[in-house]
C-alpha cells in the first residue's frame, strides 16, 4: 500500500507535513519540477523557484548595444573598445542576472558594477506576457513583461522560450494560492487538502505498524 503525490500539487503546510513523514530527495522534487525547488517553510523569503538566464542573451545585449552606438559619431568612436570588451561586459552580467520565485514575490536582479535588485509582490501581479522578434528568436531568448496592478509593466530578457513558459506557470500558480488562502474559501479548502494528506499518512503508518506485528 502507498501514495504518490506529486510535491508540485502540494500547499506549503501539506508539502512540509509530507517532508517530516518521508524523506523526498530534492533531486526528486527538482525533476517532477522541472525548476529548481527549495524545501518550502514559513519564511516569505524562501525561494520556491528560480530561472535559469541563457547565454544568448550575450549576443543580444552586444547587438543591441553596438546598433545604438552606431546612431551617433560619438557612439561609432567608441565602438572601437567597446566591440572587443563589451562581449567581457555582457558575460559579467549574465553571471550576476537572477529571477527567483518567493512565497510572497518575483525577486530580480542584475547589473554588474552597477547592480539593481526589483521585487515584485505576487498580490500585485496581473499577468506575465511572453514577447518574441526576429532578433530575440536568432539569439534563442525571450523577453518577457511582468504586468502589476497600477505600475509600468517590468521587461526583462534573456530566458528560453520553454523556462519562462515554465516559470510563468509556476509564478501564476503560486498568485492563484495566495489569493484563495486569503478568502474564507480558499483557507477552508486549504485545511480539507491538508487534512487528507495528513488521513493518508495515518492509513499507511497504520498499515506498517499491522504488518510489523504480524512478522512478530
Amino acid at each position: 500500500m502507498g501514495i504518490r503525490i506529486d510535491p508540485c500539487e502540494l500547499s506549503t503546510f501539506d508539502y512540509f507535513i509530507l517532508r517530516l513523514s518521508f524523506p523526498i530527495p530534492n533531486d526528486n522534487v527538482r525533476e517532477n519540477c522541472g525548476h529548481h525547488m527549495a524545501i518550502l517553510t514559513g519564511d516569505d523569503s524562501e525561494i520556491l523557484a528560480s530561472a535559469e538566464f541563457s547565454k544568448g542573451l550575450i549576443p543580444y545585449l552586444w547587438i543591441i548595444i553596438n546598433l545604438l552606438l552606431l546612431s551617433t559619431v560619438v557612439g561609432i568612436l567608441a565602438m572601437v573598445f567597446w566591440v572587443p570588451f563589451g562581449w567581457i561586459v555582457h558575460m559579467k552580467q549574465l553571471e550576476n542576472a537572477s529571477l527567483t520565485l518567493t512565497k510572497s514575490g518575483i525577486k530580480i536582479r542584475k547589473g554588474w558594477i552597477f547592480k539593481a535588485q526589483q521585487n515584485i509582490p505576487l498580490d500585485k501581479l496581473t499577468d506575465i506576457s511572453i514577447h518574441e522578434g526576429p532578433l530575440l528568436n536568432m539569439c534563442k531568448i525571450v523577453k518577457i513583461s511582468i504586468e502589476t496592478a497600477g505600475a509600468t509593466p517590468f521587461h526583462l530578457n534573456g530566458l528560453k522560450k520553454s523556462v519562462a513558459s515554465q516559470f510563468r506557470d509556476i509564478v501564476m500558480k503560486q498568485r492563484d494560492s495566495i489569493s484563495q488562502i486569503s478568502s474564507p474559501q480558499g483557507t477552508g479548502g486549504q485545511e480539507a487538502q491538508s487534512n487528507g494528506v495528513l488521513i493518508e499518512i495515518r492509513d499507511i503508518l497504520q498499515q506498517i505498524n499491522a504488518n510489523l506485528s504480524k512478522r512478530e
